[in-house]
């Protein structure tokens, strides 16, 4: 994320007519923050900005090699919107499993990062069962099986099914009503419980860096979208405290809010109205 806000000045002075930036593991109003900072960097070229959220690749470091494995669908919006059906194609040309959305608000509000991967990556232990099979008594859980579908069990899929419930009813608010069932968003965002299509499990580093990244760019942004828009959405303020807390410091206060993304009004019909406009037009 921090990277994003970066490359987004830097970029400003270097852009050319008709160039696509792209930008991976966008999260939750991606597009419109990269458009905000080009803005304030002073960009004048006619460019379309890609807002991706997930990779085609899961990936793993094991020793010296990288073990890629095909993920699920990735869902992408563009500003302009109008550009997203022929750039999404081209683009599929090199890059697997992309998904055009109608406009950023529905790739934004689809960035479900925070719903499944933050109960994934915090809640664990004896008092919550994981997912997979069970290993009987005396056993040795296998190696293949350890994958991040199987850290969820049923007890975290009931945070997830919370998470996902409010970020659906702000999204409706936004006009978005699309966003997937949980069987279908479990199975995007995890992959296969093993094999080829698995998702690995992160590293301790990997993981912290995940969790500040879903924080500041997923649960923050979306806390922020539902103020204006009247929706109360405690258990996504809880997971945003908890990482705070985990992490070590107020992520909250460096996550995505409505003026880094260039609305200073906190009317909804305001905000609704420069969201709509930006991701049509890019105005």
């Amino acid at each position: 994320i921090h990277k994003q806000r970066t490359y987004a000045m830097v970029l400003a002075d270097h852009l050319s007519d008709g160039q696509v930036l792209i930008l991976p593991n966008a999260r939750t109003f991606g597009a419109f923050e990269a458009l905000s900072l080009l803005k304030l960097g002073g960009v004048t070229a006619d460019i379309t900005i890609v807002e991706m959220q997930g990779m085609p690749y899961w990936y793993d470091k094991p020793q010296k090699a990288i073990e890629l494995a095909v993920a699920g669908s990735v869902p992408c919006g563009c500003i302009p919107a109008k550009r997203t059906q022929t750039v999404v194609a081209a683009l599929s040309a090199l890059l697997p499993g992309l998904t055009a959305c109608s406009n950023v608000l529905q790739s934004s509000f689809g960035d479900c990062s925070g719903v499944v991967d933050a109960p994934a990556l915090l809640l664990a232990g004896p008092a919550l069962k994981p997912g997979g099979k069970p290993v009987p008594m005396g056993g040795v859980p296998l190696a293949e099986n350890n994958t991040f579908s199987n850290m969820i069990g049923e007890q975290q899929k009931v945070v997830i099914e919370s998470l996902l419930k409010e970020r659906s009813q702000v999204a409706a608010r936004y006009g978005v009503r699309e966003l997937p069932d949980l069987g279908t968003l479990l199975h995007r965002q995890t992959g296969q419980q093993s094999g080829a299509g698995k998702r690995f499990v992160p590293d301790h580093n990997a993981a912290t860096t995940l969790l500040r990244d879903i924080a500041i760019g997923s649960l923050v942004p979306l806390v922020e979208a539902a103020q204006p828009a009247n929706v109360d959405v405690p258990v996504t303020r809880s997971m945003v405290q908890l990482c705070a807390t985990l992490l070590g410091n107020n992520v909250a206060t460096s996550g995505r809010r409505l003026h880094s993304i260039g609305i200073d009004s906190c009317e909804f019909d305001s905000v609704f109205q420069s969201m709509s406009a930006m991701a049509k037009t890019g105005m």
